[in-house]
């Protein structure tokens, strides 16, 4: 969920200015200047969006975020208000922000731990006991040879104290400041038993 909202976000924003000067047929300068007003909206929707999750839930502030933005993207092409076209922005920019607000949330109710109980070796807090050695020489290894990162493991989670399976994938990336590691973490299980059920009846 966050990947799409954040791709979304993105393909919009990265191309803000051109897209306010084609549509308000201002100077590209002025048009830097409405955006450059309009970031703080980012930092705003991570609040806002937090804040409405509480009250109706994870599942449904993201179904809001993903059709408030589909909502705006189909309308964008048709106005043509500097005013507007900036509203439009701003909400685009909450919503963007709004995913990266909501995301830690949805992890803290998952795993039934904050963020805070999860970084570095807090992970291996809910990882299946079985699966421990493993997914943690796997690691090992990628971390002193750079190699891919991925490996299946099950993780509990909080609502039902089940554990799930669960697909772990990370990529090293070198950046200005040295290099670190980007990934994700998929639940497997419905696919699993998916993938069990066909090969039974293959059988």
């Amino acid at each position: 969920m966050l990947f799409l909202n954040v791709t979304a976000g993105i393909l919009v924003i990265s191309n803000a200015v051109p897209i306010i000067t084609e549509l308000t047929k201002v100077p590209p300068g002025r048009a830097a200047g409405v955006y450059g007003l309009l970031a703080v909206f980012n930092g705003l929707g991570r609040f806002f969006w937090g804040a409405v999750s509480d009250r109706i839930g994870r599942n449904l502030a993201y179904v809001l975020i993903y059709g408030v933005q589909a909502v705006i993207f189909f309308a964008l092409g048709h106005v043509h208000a500097l005013g507007v076209v900036g509203a439009l922005f701003a909400v685009v920019l909450l919503c963007y922000g709004g995913g990266f607000g909501t995301m830690p949330s949805f992890t803290a109710d998952y795993f039934g731990r904050t963020r805070e109980e999860l970084i570095g070796e807090g992970w291996t807090n809910v990882l299946h006991a079985s699966d421990l050695p493993r997914a943690v020489e796997h690691w090992t290894r990628s971390v002193q040879t750079g190699e891919p990162y991925d490996v299946d493991f099950r993780l509990l989670r909080a609502e039902d104290r089940m554990y799930r399976w669960h697909h772990a994938s990370a990529r090293r990336l070198v950046g200005p400041d040295g290099p670190f590691w980007i990934g994700s973490n998929v639940d497997v299980a419905a696919a699993r038993r998916a993938e069990e059920v066909h090969q039974a009846r293959s059988r």
